[in-house]
């Protein structure tokens, strides 16, 4: 799985970088990852990194990537690990009581 960390000796004045484990990945590929991992169009990760879908498209093809961007879609992805993380809970919470109720139902 890929990441976008400024946690990395490859990350210099905290600029993110992409990794996969401790190995650098560069950003053609690492966005690309992130956009198939995620599933999301050139657009919506366009608008969540605050630029054109144009720019996504050279930034996949070798453009250099600003920071903003890449600090804008290191925010949104830690969001939306802790969002699938209260989803997961939420999930096995109603397993949980939907186990409980299905136990008392078997009971004579």
């Amino acid at each position: 799985m890929i990441t976008l960390t400024t946690n990395h000796t490859g990350s210099l004045y905290g600029v993110p970088v992409f990794a996969d484990g401790n190995r650098l990945v560069d950003h053609a590929d690492g966005l690309r990852q992130i956009r198939a991992e995620w599933n999301l169009t050139r657009q919506e990760l366009a608008a969540i990194c605050g630029v054109a879908s144009r720019t996504i498209e050279g930034y996949e093809y070798g453009k250099p990537v600003t920071v903003t961007p890449l600090l804008r879609l290191k925010e949104w992805l830690a969001l939306e690990a802790c969002r699938v993380r209260v989803l997961e809970r939420k999930r096995d919470a109603m397993r949980e009581l939907l186990d409980e109720v299905s136990a008392g139902e078997k009971k004579p």
